[in-house]
């Protein structure tokens, strides 16, 4: 009897080994899946927080699962780089110092072939117009017109990544420039105030056929490339682009200067112009009517964080009002009791009008690309 006893204690120990082993894996999946569905809808910064708090498990071959989680954080470790290229302040050259509400820097990278380049400044228009401009990327020549550009989607993994062919005609001696790059976007509102762009060359991607470099064309190579996009209000952003470029090339200051003052410069004035267009946006305002529900998604966690903002300013404009000195609040007070009537503190700001009314808007999608345009 004691020895069916001990076997038998020993196959529950074995089971219960089991089960918790197996607890873990179905935990890990779980929240693999989370963190998937987390990083499809460009939430990044969450996603990586889900796998660094995932269980290792041995007893498992390496498998899909662990093939998404290595690549959220090599995407997290890429946001990490780019958000420190787009923060960093030292050694650039003010190439165009707030000129038009535009700043253009330059930076030699030390003892590298590597040339930086970066554009600041406001813009004026709808958010969504905005956005509209970087995600339907086949349009930019129809608003980059000073100079030719050719454009093409390789391939769209989704609204936020996609593979990007660019070819350039530049004047000598840079002659003709290609690149191919993977173009990704993240929510960092609830976090930073703003959405990161990164960007990167790529030389080969999972089966997508990349163009050959033409005769008389050099493949530039971008070793990072970035974009801050930061919702001030629905019509007004602060955008910042930097990219990291070796030109496969020796290049002379005048190159440089044209480089910053003219390429950089001009491109960020089109683009800002055709975000703030009145006359319906064109073929971007289309695209936006065809994909009512993918803009409605892409734009509803900024509506989230202008009403949140919006409420987090009355709320403190509402404190330092109940902290004014007393003899301002007797002054007050008197002045009411003399026929001025009861202030109305519940009468709202325009800024909070048109934060709660962002928030219904969410209740109806169909109708958030005309309450936004």
């Amino acid at each position: 009897r004691l020895g069916k006893m001990e076997t038998a204690s020993a196959a529950a120990s074995a089971a219960a080994e089991a089960r918790g082993e197996g607890g873990a894996r179905s935990a890990n999946e779980l929240k693999l899946e989370e963190a998937t569905r987390l990083y499809r809808l460009s939430k990044i910064r969450e996603a990586y927080q889900i796998v660094e708090s995932m269980t290792p498990s041995s007893s498992k071959p390496e498998g899909k699962e662990h093939a998404m989680a290595a690549e959220i954080k090599a995407k997290y470790a890429e946001l990490v780089r780019t958000r420190a290229l787009l923060d960093d302040a030292s050694g650039w050259e003010t190439v165009v110092d707030n000129y038009n509400g535009v700043s253009t820097f330059h930076r030699s990278e030390e003892d590298t072939p590597i040339h930086s380049l970066k554009v600041i400044g406001i813009i004026e228009a709808p958010v969504q117009h905005l956005l509209s401009l970087v995600i339907e990327a086949d349009l930019i020549p129809t608003f980059i017109n000073f100079i030719k550009i050719e454009v093409e989607q390789l391939r769209v993994m989704s609204v936020y990544h996609q593979l990007i062919y660019q070819k350039v005609p530049l004047p000598w001696p840079l002659s003709t420039r290609d690149i191919v790059v993977e173009a990704q976007g993240f929510d960092e509102l609830e976090h930073h105030g703003d959405l990161v762009i990164t960007g990167k060359s790529v030389s080969k991607y999972e089966d997508v056929k990349i163009p050959k470099v033409a005769n008389g064309s050099t493949r530039l190579e971008v070793h990072l490339a970035g974009g801050r996009i930061r919702p001030i209000t629905m019509n007004k952003v602060e955008v910042t682009v930097v990219a990291n470029v070796d030109f496969q090339m020796y290049l002379p200051n005048a190159v440089i200067n044209w480089l910053s003052k003219t390429l950089a410069y001009y491109a960020f004035v089109q683009f800002r112009a055709k975000a703030a267009s009145t006359s319906g946006n064109g073929a971007h305002y289309e695209r936006v009517k065809e994909k009512k529900e993918v803009y409605a998604q892409v734009m509803e966690p900024v509506i989230h964080f202008l009403a949140k903002k919006e409420k987090e300013s009355q709320a403190a404009e509402k404190k330092s009002s109940t902290n004014e000195d007393s003899s301002v609040t007797k002054t007050s007070e008197a002045n009411t009791n003399k026929g001025g009537g009861e202030p109305n503190n519940e009468s709202k700001s325009p800024a909070v009008a048109q934060a709660e009314s962002l928030e219904g808007v969410i209740e109806n999608k169909q109708a958030l690309h005309m309450s936004t345009t």
